[in-house]
């Protein structure tokens, strides 16, 4: 997902599953990770963006 959506679905889950509220630092911190690992990627052989597999991920230590 882009960062956009990541923090459409942040505020998703703090409104209607009970996420507790970060601070602004965390709040910005979490969708740039997200996207990082689990953005939009546009391999050669296809012309549209796909969401990667969790499979496919080597994931960058959590910077929280």
């Amino acid at each position: 997902m882009t960062r956009k959506r990541w923090d459409e679905t942040i505020t998703w889950m703090q409104k209607k599953q009970g996420l507790g509220e970060w601070t602004p630092a965390i709040r910005n911190q979490i969708p740039d990770y997200r996207e990082a690992v689990q953005g939009l990627v546009l391999p050669a052989e296809e012309s549209q963006p796909r969401t990667r597999r969790m499979h496919e991920y080597d994931y960058p230590p959590n910077p929280l």
